[in-house]
């Protein structure tokens, strides 16, 4: 039997379509069948099918948009069913892709999150207030883990917090506060005591957060002194010492006028790799 003749190409790619749709309507339980079998076994001719399918895709989105909005409009029940089934017998897959879109898409998931919260804000925080009922123990048991595996954070944080209530900067950050630790090795700036039995480490404005001239709780005032553990009390410490006093006639008295001006130094020398290790952990988030 001759093979039919075409005028144009898409004549020809129109009947083979229907060619396509005649065959699938007689048997369409043994084209899925085949189907189901090819994206199983990830076969070439599956590979071919999806690389073309998204080529069309590339080619004109809105159309595929459209189409795929009117597919569901026609039974969206069906397309519900469909996705809970899915969804219950690929758990792990989905949390898996959710997560890469919620990371992918994150700056306009936080953005419309954002507008919807200042349109109805009541709403949002009766269920924040239901949540957190529901989930009242678990979320005891990750907050204690959370304080336990970020203990720099939290004194971060606190040392925040005064800055903000007195309207200054407050830029601080745990990875700061870990720079701190490292650079005076895990030790006081000022007499050089580690942690140890009757005391422990604590994070101090250098200039007093009370003095007019505080510049904050910035990386460039934040300095590692050393500090009295509860019920040790009466055991010597620089923290406790200086308290809000002026920082150059502390370390003066402490020290005395010589070794007071070289401490200076090294203090100083540490804010600004302290100002520069901020900057550079700004630019990298940037």
């Amino acid at each position: 039997m001759p093979s039919k003749k075409y005028n144009t190409e898409s004549e020809r790619k129109e009947a083979r379509r229907q060619l396509a749709r005649a065959k699938y309507a007689e048997n369409p339980e043994k084209f899925r069948a085949q189907q189901q079998i090819l994206r199983d076994t990830n076969h070439p001719a599956y590979q071919r099918m999806k690389a073309h399918e998204q080529k069309k895709r590339d080619e004109n989105p809105e159309f595929y948009r459209e189409r795929s909005r009117q597919y569901y409009a026609a039974d969206p029940e069906k397309h519900r069913m469909q996705r809970r089934k899915y969804v219950a017998a690929n758990k792990e897959k989905v949390r898996a892709q959710d997560a890469q879109l919620r990371l992918k898409h994150r700056a306009i998931i936080l953005e419309r999150l954002h507008a919807s919260r200042m349109q109805d804000p009541e709403r949002f925080r009766d269920r924040e207030r239901r949540w957190r009922e529901k989930n009242r123990e678990a979320l005891r048991t990750r907050e204690a883990q959370w304080r336990t595996e970020h203990k720099e954070a939290q004194i971060a944080i606190a040392a925040r917090k005064r800055a903000r209530k007195k309207g200054l900067p407050d830029t601080f950050t745990e990875a700061d506060a870990l720079f701190v630790r490292e650079y005076w090795q895990y030790a006081c700036a000022v007499c050089g005591r580690e942690e140890g039995l009757f005391h422990r480490l604590e994070y101090d404005h250098w200039i007093p957060i009370s003095s007019p001239a505080c510049p904050g709780t910035i990386p460039g005032n934040m300095l590692l002194l050393c500090g009295v553990k509860r019920g040790a009390s009466g055991h010597p410490c620089c923290n406790t010492s200086k308290r809000a006093k002026d920082p150059i006639i502390w370390l003066t008295e402490k020290l005395g006028p010589r070794q007071a001006r070289a401490k200076i130094k090294e203090i100083e020398t540490f804010f600004v790799a302290a100002k520069a290790f901020a900057e550079s952990q700004q630019s990298a988030a940037d």
